[in-house]
């Protein structure tokens, strides 16, 4: 038996199942947490109305957090940006204006103008004053 192992020491240890996971706990919001105590205190009771009862939130909106808690990711609790992702980029000068509307040309032109270098008519003169 002598030299069978080279010399090293067989180590046998046992290792937790789900260790390596345990080593990566995500920092969580007061928000997020509270969402959880919602979610330990309904693994409890298994009951959703005595739950939302408990915590003081409607049904609507327990059920809204059950659909998308993860318990595996506990970042599921945190609240998702309402923030639009995509934004209109508006490009409106006088001569895109002229290009897109040529019939609506006429109707437009005088709204784009000036009032000092506007003519006008007699009869549109009065009605203004």
């Amino acid at each position: 038996m002598n030299g069978r192992y080279n010399g090293v020491t067989m180590n046998i240890s046992f290792t937790m199942p789900g260790a390596g996971k345990l080593a990566y706990l995500p920092q969580l919001s007061p928000e997020a947490k509270k969402r959880l105590k919602w979610f330990d205190y309904y693994h409890r009771c298994r009951n959703v109305s005595l739950t939302c009862r408990y915590f003081g939130i409607s049904r609507k909106t327990f059920y809204y957090w059950q659909k998308r808690y993860n318990p595996r990711r506990l970042e599921s609790l945190e609240e998702k940006s309402r923030r639009p992702k995509n934004t209109r980029n508006w490009d409106v000068s006088r001569s895109n204006l002229f290009l897109e509307n040529p019939a609506s040309h006429r109707k437009t032109q005088p709204i784009l103008q000036s009032r000092k270098n506007r003519e006008t008519k007699e009869k549109t003169k009065e009605k203004s004053v």
